[in-house]
Parts: C-alpha cells; sequence; structure tokens
C-alpha cells in the first residue's frame, strides 16, 4: 500500500511540475503575440472552466467515496453509472443556458469591451464545449482514484496539458487568435475524456448494467444527499477567484485581471504540487474506519507538511522579482508582490489539506461549506475596505487574509472532530518559527550577495534547502521513527533521510 501511495504521490508531482513548465512557456509567447489584454480576457473567460462546480453536484468526490468503500460490487457499477447520469442531465441544460445567455455574461457579467467581441464570443463557445468533456470525464478518473490508481489519472492530467498549452501557443504563433485558442482547449479536452473513459474502463470492468431502473433512485438520493454538502462548498469557493476576477474587472481593469490571474496561476502550481503529494490520502481515508488510525494520519502529515512548506514560502518570498524580471521582464513589481503574497498564504493554508481530506470523507463535508464561506466572506470585505485606498492590491491582501482564516478555522475543526492540532506542543511551533525566520535572514543576505537575477532564481532555492536541511537536524524536528514510516524500515531512502535529516 505504501509503495502505491508513494508512486501515486510521485507522479501527481511530475505531472504539476511539467504542466507548470509548459505555462511557464505558453504565458510569455501568448502575451507577446496576443497582447495582455487578449491574456486578459482569455483569464476571465476561462472562469467558465467553474461552472463544473455549478453542475458537479459534489458527485465525484462523493463517488471517490462510495467506491473507495464498496470496492468492486454490483452496488459500485450502478453508483457509476447514476453518477454520469445525473452530471448530465444537470450539464446540458445550463450549458444551453449559458449559450443563451452569451452576450449578457460577456458584455455585463464579464466587461468584454466592444472591441473585444470578436475573439472573446468564439472562445467563450470552445470553452463550454471544453467543459462538457472535462466534467464527464471527472467520472472516470474518480473511478481510477478509488481504485488508488491516482497515478494513471495523473499520467491522462499530464497527456492532457501536453495537448492544451502546445495547442495554444499553436494558435497564438499562427495568427489564429482566440478563436484558435478556444479550438484548441476544446480538442484537449475531448481527447482527455475519451482516454480517461477507456482507461477507466479497463481498469474497473464491465459496468453491471441488471436491475439499474429499480435502484436508480435510491441511489441517486444516496448520492446527493452526501454530495450536496460538497457541492455547497465547491459553489461557495466558485465566489473565490472569479469573484476577485469580476471585482478587479469592474473596479481597476481588464489588465489587472491578467496580473491576478498570473499570480493565481503561480499559487495554484505551487499548491497543486503540495496538494497531488497528498491527494491519494482522499481514498485512503475513505476507506479507514478507525477514528484512532485517521487522527493520527492527519495530524503526523500535517507536520511533515508545514516541515516541506516552510522552505518554499521562505523561497518564495526572494525568487518572485527575479522570476518575473526573467520572465515576464514588465510590470515586475506588481506581479512579483502578488506572487510572494499569494502564494505564500497558499502554502500556509495547504498544509491542512488532510483534515479537509477527513471532513469530507467522513461525514463532515458540510464543514467544508464554512470553510469556503468563511474564505470568500473575509475575501470580500478586505477588498472592499482597501480597494479605495490600495486598489489593485486590495485583491492581493484581501486573498491573502481569506486563506489565513480559513486555515484558522480548520485547525478548530480538527481540535473539535479529532482531538488533535498540527505540532506536538509549543516548543515544537517555536522551533518551526525558528527555523522561519533564520530561512528569511539567509534568502535576504543571498538575495543581496548574488549579482545576477538568473543567480538570484538558481541559488536561493539550493540555498534556503541547505540551511533548511542543516536547521531540522539541529532542532530534531525529525527523527528517525518518522523517516522509517515514510520510507520503509530498511532501504537506501531511510538510511540517508535519517543520517542527513535526524540528529541521532
Amino acid at each position: 500500500m505504501r509503495k502505491q501511495l508513494v508512486k501515486n504521490s510521485l507522479t501527481g508531482v511530475a505531472q504539476t511540475v511539467l504542466r507548470i513548465a509548459l505555462a511557464v512557456a505558453a504565458i510569455p509567447i501568448f502575451m507577446n503575440k496576443l497582447g495582455s489584454e487578449s491574456y486578459g480576457v482569455f483569464a476571465l473567460i476561462m472562469v467558465i472552466g467553474n461552472l463544473n462546480t455549478l453542475v458537479n453536484v459534489g458527485l465525484t468526490s462523493s463517488l471517490v467515496k462510495f467506491l473507495s468503500e464498496q470496492r468492486k460490487c454490483k452496488e459500485s457499477d450502478q453508483d457509476i453509472i447514476v453518477a454520469a447520469s445525473i452530471l448530465l442531465a444537470f450539464l446540458l441544460p445550463i450549458t444551453f443556458l449559458a449559450f443563451v445567455l452569451k452576450h449578457a455574461i460577456l458584455t455585463h457579467l464579464l466587461r468584454i469591451t466592444p472591441n473585444l467581441m470578436s475573439g472573446a464570443g468564439p472562445l467563450y463557445d470552445f470553452a463550454l464545449v471544453a467543459n462538457v468533456f472535462l466534467l464527464l470525464g471527472q467520472v472516470f478518473t474518480s473511478v481510477l482514484d478509488s481504485l488508488q490508481r491516482v497515478d494513471l489519472s495523473n499520467f491522462l492530467l499530464l497527456a492532457y496539458n501536453f495537448l492544451y498549452w502546445p495547442l495554444i501557443i499553436l494558435s497564438a504563433i499562427s495568427g489564429l487568435g482566440l478563436w484558435g485558442v478556444g479550438l484548441a482547449v476544446s480538442a484537449a479536452s475531448a481527447i482527455w475524456f475519451t482516454a480517461s473513459l477507456v482507461v477507466a474502463l479497463r481498469q474497473w470492468g464491465a459496468l453491471n448494467f441488471s436491475g439499474l431502473r429499480a435502484s436508480f433512485f435510491p441511489l441517486a438520493r444516496k448520492q446527493i444527499s452526501y454530495g450536496v454538502h460538497i457541492y455547497m462548498s465547491g459553489l461557495v469557493s466558485l465566489l473565490f477567484e472569479p469573484m476577485t476576477k469580476i471585482l478587479l474587472s469592474h473596479f481597476v481593469g481588464v489588465t489587472e485581471v491578467g496580473f491576478y490571474d498570473i499570480a493565481i496561476r503561480m499559487r495554484n502550481y505551487a499548491w497543486s504540487i503540495v496538494s497531488k503529494v497528498f491527494y491519494p490520502l482522499y481514498p485512503s481515508i475513505a476507506a479507514i474506519d478507525q477514528k484512532k488510525r485517521v487522527r493520527f494520519i492527519v495530524h503526523d502529515i500535517e507536520q511533515k507538511i508545514f516541515i516541506i512548506v516552510v522552505p518554499m514560502i521562505a523561497a518564495v518570498i526572494f525568487v518572485a522579482r527575479p522570476m518575473v524580471t526573467l520572465w515576464i521582464g514588465s510590470n515586475v513589481s506588481i506581479l512579483s508582490i502578488s506572487i510572494a503574497v499569494i502564494v505564500s498564504t497558499y502554502l500556509i493554508g495547504s498544509s491542512v489539506i488532510p483534515n479537509y481530506y477527513f471532513l469530507t470523507a467522513k461525514n463532515l463535508p458540510s464543514k467544508t461549506v464554512v470553510l469556503q464561506a468563511v474564505s470568500v466572506l473575509v475575501n470580500v470585505l478586505v477588498f472592499f475596505a482597501a480597494i479605495w485606498t490600495l486598489g489593485y492590491y486590495a485583491a492581493i491582501i484581501g486573498n491573502g487574509a481569506a486563506i489565513l482564516s480559513s486555515f484558522g478555522l480548520s485547525v478548530w475543526y480538527q481540535k473539535k472532530y479529532l482531538d488533535s492540532l498540527i505540532f506536538d506542543s509549543s516548543s515544537q511551533a517555536l522551533k518551526l518559527i525558528a527555523v522561519f525566520v533564520s530561512l528569511m535572514l539567509v534568502g535576504y543576505f543571498t538575495v543581496i550577495i548574488m549579482p545576477s537575477d538568473i543567480l538570484k532564481l538558481l541559488m536561493v532555492p539550493i540555498v534556503i534547502s541547505v540551511f533548511a536541511v542543516i536547521l531540522y537536524r539541529l532542532s530534531a524536528l525529525l527523527t528517525p521513527a518518522d523517516i522509517r514510516r515514510y520510507f520503509g524500515e530498511q532501504g537506501l531512502l531511510s538510511r540517508v533521510g535519517m543520517k542527513i535529516l535526524c540528529k541521532s
């Protein structure tokens, strides 16, 4: 089981890193060929991707839960069929309505100006078609996840990104404009859906349709009654990033939406690396029926996430500016500040991923609704409190405050329902704070010493990582038992890990 979990995690990280590399290469080409304003339009219209949240009804996450618990059986076969049917029933009328209201959405909601409509209209149409494939395909990746074959889901996503970004680049270079970008998005999603369907059915086996007519509505009620809480969580989260983009387009401008989108993409990339490592825990936690075991897993892994993200946060703060300078080359200050604040706070928030999985899998999904609602409320309140004095930066501060408030509430839920916190003691937390302060000083002096941006970008993460290992060893934050738990009792990784990271 440990080997499969490690495989699932590593393939997720690899898929994410390659996706980041593709996007990093594509965005400057996009902005150079089509302009910053067109990229802002692209960022706004791709908010339509959140249509998935509107029609998902939480079914894909609840499907992973039920299939993980039930395994391969007649009820599980029918759960898959019912989930796909319900999603299709929600998806078709909402997609049709989105087509009907196209002009109103583009002009009044997204505030697309008339001179940009010739490209925005076709991109909007293609984005809706792409969403149909992306949503239905999630049913089949949920099947793979329930089988602990997250590695296959990751491989399919990797293939999708190898189509998505290169096709967008090709469209931009070929002079096809936003119409070509939309065609690229639609084609990539259709191919991904087909591949996901084929791979999932090969892994799961034939589906049993017998008796489906009699059991359809009871199974639908089961899935919807549980999934609705997950759905509400996702629905509330829909108000976070898209609402911020819409607020920026109304109060600041479309160009600033593009700046915010770049920072959000960097946040998503950093957050995805951490979340991909730990996503395999969700079906695993769903299958565990011992609360004591779940408590230990959530508590222990959150500690390890914090240990991982502390040096990452320090590195992000100091590499943001040289990275933007070398990557984009313009609007350096506004982009580097945005990336540093948003990515850092999301890394802190990512430490409570295991507790979020616990709430989702163990009959407490309503609490995730509250977590998302708190994020949205704090984000909006801070935005309107600061917009008149800080302008664009109100969105950045609002995002950071929202994530930190949700993080605090998640820790409180963990104490209430699992009777545990992230750290074993206050001294352990103080040690980690001391490590972070030390790494910030190391990063600051490294930036001063390095004579060029490229050296800063290369050396800051290396220097901070080396000092982090030294400080973790001196502070004894990791024990040999921790290393053996994650890398096995024997083996090269276990021996090297204990030698480098453990004080004794």
